[in-house]
Parts: C-alpha cells; structure tokens; sequence
C-alpha cells in the first residue's frame, strides 16, 4: 500500500508520467485526495513564476515525500 500524504503536502515523482509530460523528481503538491486509501490523489506543479503547469490525478504508487524548499 502507498503512503497516504496530507492535503497540500510536498510531493516529488518516483518515475517519468511521459503521457502527462512529467518528469521523474518534479515536485508539485497534493490539493485533492480522490479516494482515502492513498492510491490517487489531485497534484498541481508550477513553474518558478507561480503558474501552473499541470493539475490533474496522479498515482500514489507513483509519488514519494519531496522537499519543501520554502
């Protein structure tokens, strides 16, 4: 089972989500838990201006804890 993560935690991907045009390390934080077991959840990724540059489910299989630079 995955990790569950927190609402608006810091996430990083574990492997390349080539059909979402994701990159394994990309970071993006958690803004919807879409079932409670950990398995999907809503990430949004923004770039270094503050938009955003994907927003949409991702696996829990497929993210790990990331570092929240501040």
């Amino acid at each position: 089972m995955s990790r569950i993560f927190e609402l608006l935690e810091v996430v990083r991907l574990r492997e390349d989500l080539p059909d979402l045009g994701l990159r394994r390390g990309t970071q993006g934080a958690v803004v919807d838990l879409l079932d409670g077991n950990g398995e999907a959840y809503e990430i949004e990724v923004v770039d270094d201006s503050g938009e955003t540059v994907f927003l949409g489910p991702i696996s829990g299989d497929a993210l790990e804890p990331g570092a929240d630079d501040g």
